[in-house]
């Protein structure tokens, strides 16, 4: 059953359009993100515009909008010569529009206009915070407190390989004109749009795993819009660049305004030909340096040469004074030691002469005297000797004779006379009568013969 007072989906619909061109019959100024972005092949531009929480990134409103063909060509060049940037998904535009509603699509917005003084603005802000935010932590000076080398040689380059001011920088390093050789190491990023922090933080993360390798980094781009520009004044790149461990270079090409990070790096340039002639600066100055030390060394060793030569030339005049006067004096201490040496000699022989004389007559005197002694010693000696052999043969020819009737006592002849008798078995005298068998024969030895015997029991 219909209710009289109901309404149809299309009857509300058309009421809430027919609502909404009476209460929005002039077009409004709307801040926004752009969320999504589409440019369509016909021309037209689709984007999604969103609102997002103060301090999260939460949507809290959300709506269509359309840039027609017919404008959209307009506005983009306006926008994008006016910002340096192009419209894409991430940036806050102010957007002048009418409010439209159709009743199967729902509500969207006609774009009009975009004013491109708003997202500079909100660049601006974001900018300030950012470098309010780094002063705060205290580390704004951390990266121009490392030491610089006397000759950076060694380069990390962080840039996109396909950048022009990547290609300028290179050229202009490796052909300078005092050909001093750099090694130029080249850590790819990304180096536009939304993506750049990451990108570049990734590359330098690279650059750390390799620090010894590398004298300083330089990050460089070949210019680009203000929007653009945006992306290097992220709190996160800028404070790892500030507390990166070698002098960093920035070179990002802008000439009017310097991102962030030309804050919190160890030098700034504008562009990436200012980075290299920076650069090659100090090889210059250190060449030029050198040679001036040369220049001053040789100058130096030719002064001192002509000094050291007239000095030489003093020291050789009064060498051969001194000479000539120490030799005439060593001459004539020579010829006074001579004659003294001469007195001395013939003196010593004199003494020498006497002294030998009176060693012949001693030597003659006592020859003598030890010949008399020696004769009388012989004599005694002799004496002596012939006494000891007359002793010595006395006591020989008396121990002879003992020996002498030692050996008649012991002769068995002598002992068998006395009546004494020797038995023999198998030719050796018997002494333990157990040696013998029974029945075994013995021989028996008297003074005067022998007889056998054989043994019974």
């Amino acid at each position: 059953m219909e209710n009289s007072s109901s309404v149809s989906l299309l009857e509300l619909n058309s009421q809430i359009k027919s609502c909404l061109h009476k209460g929005f019959m002039a077009p409004v100024w709307v801040r926004a993100e752009i969320n999504q972005y589409n440019e369509h092949y016909s021309g037209h531009c689709y984007i999604e515009l969103i609102e997002k929480g103060a301090n999260t990134d939460s949507i809290q409103a959300s709506v269509r909008a359309t840039i027609w063909a017919s404008a959209f060509r307009r506005i983009k060049a306006h926008f994008e010569t006016s910002t340096g940037q192009c419209l894409s998904e991430g940036i806050k535009v102010l957007v002048r529009a009418h409010v439209d509603y159709h009743e199967v699509y729902g509500i969207s917005l006609n774009i009009r206009e975009i004013d491109p003084n708003y997202t500079l603005g909100d660049l601006a802000r974001k900018r300030l915070e950012t470098m309010r935010k780094l002063e705060a932590t205290g580390i704004m000076d951390m990266n121009k407190e490392l030491p610089f080398p006397v000759v950076p040689q060694r380069i990390a380059i962080i840039s996109s390989l396909s950048a022009a001011g990547y290609e300028d920088f290179t050229n202009q390093m490796q052909q300078n004109k005092n050909k001093i050789h750099y090694y130029l190491k080249l850590f790819p990023a990304t180096m536009q749009g939304s993506s750049v922090p990451l990108s570049i933080m990734a590359a330098l993360d690279k650059v750390a795993e390799h620090e010894r390798l590398f004298d300083v980094v330089v990050v460089i781009r070949g210019g680009g819009s203000k929007t653009d520009l945006s992306h290097f004044d992220d709190f996160d790149l800028a404070y790892y660049i500030a507390q990166f461990p070698l002098p960093v270079i920035t070179g990002i090409g802008h000439e009017k305004d310097d991102p962030v990070i030309d804050y919190v790096a160890h030098t700034r340039c504008k562009t990436p030909t200012a980075v290299a002639s920076y650069l090659l600066e100090f090889g210059i100055e250190f060449e030029s340096e050198l040679d001036w030390l040369n220049e001053k060394i040789s100058s130096e060793s030719k002064s001192l040469l002509v000094v050291e030569k007239q000095r030489l030339k003093d020291l050789s005049e009064g060498i051969n004074a001194s000479t000539k006067l120490y030799m005439e004096q060593a001459e004539s201490l020579l010829r006074e030691d001579l004659l003294q040496t001469e007195a001395a000699t013939k003196q010593y022989l004199q003494q020498l002469n006497f002294s030998l004389n009176r060693l012949g007559d001693s030597l003659t005197l006592g020859s003598y005297q030890f010949l008399n002694r020696s004769q009388s010693y012989q004599e005694k000696m002799l004496y002596m000797v012939e006494s000891a052999m007359q002793r010595r043969f006395e006591k020989e020819n008396n121990r002879l004779q003992v020996l002498s009737k030692d050996a008649q006592f012991a002769n068995p002849d002598n002992i068998l006379k006395k009546g004494y008798s020797v038995s023999y078995y198998k030719g050796k005298a018997i002494k333990d009568p157990s040696e013998i068998d029974i029945g075994e024969t013995i021989e028996t030895r008297v003074y005067k013969g022998s007889f056998k015997s054989r043994l019974l029991e």
